[in-house]
């Protein structure tokens, strides 16, 4: 047992008293243990906040531990070092919590998003946060966006009266007018090994407009035909048509010969708050469709996820005898990963 006579000499030879309870406590403070070591990772009281604990079984990458915790209650957590810190990072730094104002958790954390960064040959990343100070012009590419309007009608542009950067799409009062976004930059084929993350912050604006947010064929300026959703091209999204309940919102994934459509995926998106709407297409065999950090739909039939050429697209339009409306993206991200670079040309 480590007493007053014999303690700094074993602690000076780094030599574990044989009868010493796990951990051992090499250096105490008034605050608590500040220094320890064993191979159990600790938990419980007595740890000052700060303390290092020293795992003597532990990995290469599993060596020493921090107390980002209380004295009260014990929360230690792996230092990073040079092996395990990019993981770390996308596990705690990538996304916020489920429903937060960033990307959400189920999507993004195991998202390979820095291996990504760091190594563009694995894929391509995108991020938008639209703090641009612009009215974007139509039918032609700007900012990275392609802006067309249905029948003439619509506008797209940053909204000066906020914070933070968010583009604003605006449909006005005539039936099936308004304007169509696309990331043609962001053009991506679903294919086996390739993984698709896409999120996008939004505030629908409107519980009766016909809405399109997701992915589709860049050949396609609108996705809403005559109000009504085409079922003829590569996509998966999310949308509201003439046939969807107001303030409701359905989803639709299709290869251009079929589909897996729903009118009531999402029960109610409030038109007054913004709210993330993510889609991740895992190879050529699910769709998982996210709102709100939460996932409320996979598809997994193969005849009808898509696996042709597709980049981002948002779409506002005036559903038959409304009155127009505006759609409000805070941000949009966007990762395609494939570990042999085949998303990449």
């Amino acid at each position: 047992m480590a007493n007053r006579a014999n303690f700094w000499y074993e602690r000076h030879h780094m030599l574990t008293p044989p009868t010493e309870p796990e951990p051992t406590v090499i250096s105490r403070g008034v605050s608590g243990i500040t220094l320890c070591q064993g191979d159990t990772v600790p938990t419980g009281a007595g740890y000052s906040p700060g303390c290092i604990f020293v795992h003597m079984d532990g990995s290469s990458t599993d060596y020493a531990y921090v107390n980002n915790g209380t004295v009260t209650v014990a929360d230690f957590e792996k230092l990073m070092d040079v092996n395990n810190a990019v993981a770390l990072i996308q596990a705690e730094y990538l996304a916020t919590a489920a429903a937060g104002k960033g990307p959400s958790p189920l999507i993004w954390d195991d998202a390979p998003v820095l291996e990504v960064m760091l190594d563009p040959t694995k894929g391509f990343y995108y991020w938008d946060d639209f703090c641009g100070t612009d009215t974007y012009a139509t039918t032609e590419l700007h900012n990275g966006v392609l802006f067309t309007q249905n029948s003439a009608g619509g506008t797209v542009a940053n909204l000066a009266s906020v914070a933070s950067g968010v583009l604003q799409l605006t449909a006005p009062a005539a039936d099936e007018d308004g304007p169509t976004c696309q990331w043609v930059g962001c053009q991506v084929t679903p294919q086996a090994g390739t993984t698709i993350y896409w999120e996008a912050r939004i505030k629908v604006g409107t519980d009766a407009e016909d809405i399109f947010i997701g992915l589709c064929d860049d050949a396609t300026v609108n996705v809403m035909n005559a109000g009504t959703i085409i079922t003829n091209k590569d996509m998966a999204g999310f949308f509201r048509d003439d046939g969807v309940t107001n303030a409701k919102m359905g989803h639709q994934v299709g290869d251009g010969d079929s589909v897996d459509s729903a009118d009531d995926t999402i029960a109610d998106v409030d038109n007054s708050a913004y709210e993330t709407f993510g889609i991740k297409i895992n190879g050529v065999t699910s769709v998982q469709f996210y709102h709100k950090g939460a996932l409320v739909k996979t598809v997994t039939d193969a005849d009808d996820i898509c696996d042709g050429l597709i980049c981002p697209v948002i779409q506002i339009t005036t559903d038959g005898g409304g009155t127009g409306g505006s759609l409000y993206i805070d941000w949009m991200r966007m990762l395609a990963y494939d570990a042999d670079g085949s998303c990449r040309v």
